[in-house]
């Protein structure tokens, strides 16, 4: 079948396409997509996980090494930009630091 849609109505997997003016798929690993191609995913299908800087779908164990992955959203979430690698998302999840902020500072938030 064949309607007219605004951009926004279209359906998941497929995107609005400015060029042909209309619904085109989605690469194949986007659930949900911006355009073509395997770099515009906004969510992924099950089991795959968003890489949120590459806007891929990967597998969770190749979620990139200044990530964590979000299993409820299953999304790759960014560290924060003071960490290099973290275990958590706030600034005090680091695990590891950036050049220009070599020194992990360790602190017991329990203490008096």
């Amino acid at each position: 079948s064949r309607t007219c849609n605004q951009p926004q109505d279209c359906p998941q997997s497929r995107y609005a396409d400015e060029n042909s003016r209309k619904c085109e798929k989605c690469h194949k690993n986007c659930l949900k997509c911006s355009e073509a191609g395997p770099s515009s995913c906004i969510s992924c299908p099950s089991p795959l996980y968003l890489d949120e800087s590459l806007h891929t779908c990967v597998q969770v164990n190749q979620c990139p090494e200044d990530s964590i992955p979000d299993d409820e959203n299953r999304i790759c979430k960014v560290c924060d930009p003071g960490c290099l690698k973290c275990n958590g998302h706030g600034r005090d999840d680091c695990i590891d630091c950036p050049s220009d902020r070599p020194y992990l500072l360790i602190s017991n938030r329990n203490a008096t």
